[in-house]
């Protein structure tokens, strides 16, 4: 069996292939391929940061739905890998995919171990893949996101993608897989397309039941004029 991890990083196609791997796991199932149910979400499994990252660096999100409880937020992930491993036991796949954008950080050396003997606990195979977008592409991307929920937004700061990529790198014997979220380096210009032709051919077949590209960026009138409604109709 072989175990693909998806690690984003955010704004970097991540949504797009959830929402095909959530939504095709029928087409999946008959291809061995398992993309596991979560507890916390209905396509990602981004409760898995609680494994590699202390309480008080989760992703923002998290933060807010565990308040101060770092116990329960542990007990969940607990729970939740137990679940995980279950679910493979059961369905017994060739593959199994995971996706959480969450994970793309510089994990905690004393729990990323652990995390890495989970995976390595259930296959000899393990490949992590991470789609990393030009610096600016991503910045013109998060403030298109934060632009629908508010009328400021922050300022352009350094991405380092490097100790993230080394350290799956250097804990999954190597299998760090990284690749170009840019038109000119996907296939058909898709990261799903994308996708499938580099890590799963298995689905090649699948692809075509999947419809419509999501998360299309706007163009640069667009986010100016929602940046007015938002400072004029909704106040920070």
């Amino acid at each position: 069996m072989k175990i693909i991890i998806h690690i984003g990083m955010g704004k970097s196609g991540s949504t797009a292939l959830q929402e095909f791997f959530s939504r095709s796991t029928e087409a999946l199932s008959q291809q061995k391929i398992l993309y596991p149910k979560a507890s916390h979400s209905s396509i990602n499994h981004n409760l898995l940061v609680v494994g590699i990252s202390e309480f008080k660096k989760l992703p923002r999100g998290l933060k807010q739905y565990y308040g101060s409880d770092a116990v329960k937020a542990r007990q969940d992930y607990q729970r939740q890998i137990r679940d995980f491993e279950a679910q493979i036991k059961a369905s017994r796949p060739n593959i199994v995919l995971f996706s959480g954008e969450f994970l793309f950080r510089v994990p905690e050396d004393k729990m990323f171990s652990e995390f890495v003997d989970f995976f390595y606990g259930l296959a000899d195979e393990v490949q992590v893949v991470a789609y990393i977008r030009e610096p600016a592409s991503w910045y013109l991307s998060l403030v298109q996101q934060t632009l629908k929920a508010s009328g400021s937004f922050p300022p352009p700061y350094p991405i380092r993608f490097r100790p993230s990529i080394e350290a799956y790198r250097d804990a999954f014997k190597g299998q760090m897989n990284v690749v170009a979220f840019e038109s000119s380096q996907l296939v058909e210009d898709d990261i799903i397309t994308d996708f499938i032709h580099r890590f799963i051919p298995e689905l090649s077949s699948v692809r075509s039941s999947f419809g419509n590209k999501s998360n299309e960026s706007m163009s640069a009138e667009a986010m100016s004029i929602l940046q007015d409604y938002r400072r004029l109709i909704y106040l920070d």
